[in-house]
């Protein structure tokens, strides 16, 4: 499954996981034999910090303030969600660290019991994309969906069940690529 968090950025120079609040949800469910995506959870919502309508979540995507201070609280998820991590499989994120870390934050009490690995780190000594000096670099989900669709326009559009659907969708073009990706999954952990 891939996990895709929307946030709503307190400042521009504070991602800390506890000033970061959570506005949407998406997770998809990839079939690693065949490809299949299908949708397992789709909400916007809100925390009880409340958010700003100046957050870049709301100039960058067509999500609207309105549609999250309308939105049930992410708490009132909580149980369903926990359901998915416990009985659903593997779960990744382009950028654990990012995703991941502020579900698992103590101030929302996700556990994920089974991950797989992260696409943005493992995949780097793979699609080798280099940054200004020539090194190797962690490619944004955009970088990657390029690398595999030459001269194609990204449809990405930062709402959270769509990157999520694409980014299953740049796995699956992974594992197939590069087999050893999902045969030998867990040294890549």
């Amino acid at each position: 499954m891939d996990i895709e968090i929307g946030i709503i950025d307190p400042s521009k120079d504070n991602w800390h996981l506890d000033n970061c609040m959570i506005c949407e949800l998406g997770i998809a469910q990839l079939d690693t034999n065949t490809g299949s995506i299908s949708t397992v959870f789709d909400k916007i919502c809100q925390e009880e910090q409340g958010c700003s309508p100046d957050s870049w979540v709301f100039t960058n995507t067509d999500l609207s303030y309105d549609d999250v201070i309308d939105s049930d609280y992410l708490i009132s998820h909580k149980a369903a969600i926990q359901q998915i991590f416990d009985e659903g499989g593997y779960v990744t994120s382009w950028g654990h660290d990012f995703d991941l870390a502020r579900l698992e934050h103590p101030l929302r009490g996700f556990i994920i019991p089974n991950k797989f690995w992260d696409p943005l780190k493992t995949l780097t000594k793979y699609m080798k994309i280099q940054d200004a000096y020539g090194r190797d670099k962690w490619a944004s989900v955009k970088e990657a969906f390029l690398f595999f669709n030459p001269g194609q326009i990204s449809p990405q559009n930062h709402r959270a069940i769509d990157d999520a659907i694409m980014e299953a969708e740049l796995l699956y073009q992974s594992i197939v690529k590069w087999p050893e990706l999902i045969d030998s999954w867990e040294n890549y952990l």
